[in-house]
């Protein structure tokens, strides 16, 4: 299905699974062949280290929420102790996106929460 996000149409990167703001013609990315969101697309979330990605993942199992992880790679983690470095990106189906963020909000703090522009 698909439907506008917000009252504005987002448009979708198939290649990084942003959201776009369609005044902008092409992604950061890159990509150029944008699309509308259909519900099952995995959209960006949020960034998140170890420890606090442990706490996200708990909240959206346990709300039925599901997602996927994909690693950040980043050097420092790669020479040092690799769980206390770690980053990963959280992607979540668009269709319950809204209903991901307001858990963002809820559950962490200003400190555990890092600004995130969901509309490049």
């Amino acid at each position: 299905m698909l439907f506008a996000h917000y009252k504005n149409i987002m448009l979708y990167c198939i290649r990084c699974n942003k959201l776009i703001n369609p005044e902008h013609k092409k992604c950061t990315c890159g990509y150029k062949k944008l699309r509308l969101a259909e519900d099952k697309d995995p959209v960006f979330l949020v960034t998140k280290n170890y420890m606090y990605g442990a706490m996200l993942q708990d909240i959206l199992s346990k709300e039925k929420i599901p997602y996927i992880t994909k690693p950040v790679r980043e050097a420092l983690a790669f020479f040092l102790d690799r769980t206390t470095f770690a980053k990963n990106h959280y992607f979540v189906p668009f269709g319950a996106l809204e209903k991901a963020k307001e858990l963002l909000k809820y559950y962490f703090t200003e400190e555990g929460v890092e600004e995130v522009d969901w509309h490049t």
